[in-house]
Formats: C-alpha cells, sequence, structure tokens
C-alpha cells in the first residue's frame, strides 16, 4: 500500500515536469527569429538540405555552395551572394547580423584594355 502511494507520487511529479516541459516549449522556439531569407539558391544548401527559395535563415546555419552553385541572401536591407565553392553562417549582433564566411571563391576580373 505505501509503496503504491510512493509510485502514484512519482508519476504524478512526472506528469508535472512533462506538462511545464510542454508549455515552455513555444517560448523557447519564440525566441529564435530568422536573420534573413533565401532569394536565390542554385546548388546551395541551407543545413545539410537544399536551399530553396523563401527559406528562412537562422542564426548559425550553415550555408554552402556546390562547384558551380550560388547563393543569394536577403538579411536586412542587405544582400548577401556566395559565390561557388563557398560556405559561411550568420550570427546576430544586435539589431545586425555578423557574415562568419569559412570558405570562398576567388574570382578575378579582367580590366578593359586600352
Amino acid at each position: 500500500m505505501v509503496r503504491s502511494s510512493i509510485v502514484a507520487g512519482i508519476r504524478s511529479v512526472l506528469i508535472g515536469f512533462l506538462a511545464v516541459g510542454l508549455m515552455n516549449l513555444p517560448t523557447i522556439a519564440a525566441a529564435s527569429k530568422p536573420l534573413g531569407m533565401v532569394v536565390a539558391a542554385d546548388h546551395a544548401h541551407l543545413d545539410n538540405a537544399s536551399a530553396a527559395t523563401g527559406a528562412s535563415v537562422y542564426s548559425d546555419d550553415a550555408l554552402v555552395t556546390d562547384e558551380g552553385g550560388s547563393l543569394r541572401l536577403s538579411v536586412g536591407a542587405s544582400q548577401i551572394y556566395l559565390l561557388s565553392l563557398s560556405s559561411a553562417s550568420l550570427e546576430p549582433r544586435g539589431r545586425l547580423a555578423r557574415n562568419h564566411v569559412r570558405r570562398v571563391t576567388r574570382s578575378c576580373c579582367a580590366s578593359a584594355s586600352r
């Protein structure tokens, strides 16, 4: 009889913890706001999935372009372009987003001949 009371008490406590934890999930999810949005993607990935136009970009999402790929992001009033074989991520910095470039393709532009 005492044993069943203890089991019932433990069960009640566990149910209480579970209920409180589930009530806090929307609060935790709402704390993470998107830093930007994918405007155009070609052979590009957003956190190991194919990047799609309109997808939200969150803090520390991996932004990667394959060979021949490109990715254009809208971040506030600015845009970020990643060329072929590039990788980066965004990090919130107050009201701004900071870009961490890990790998970038070097491009060269030819000047007009005289």
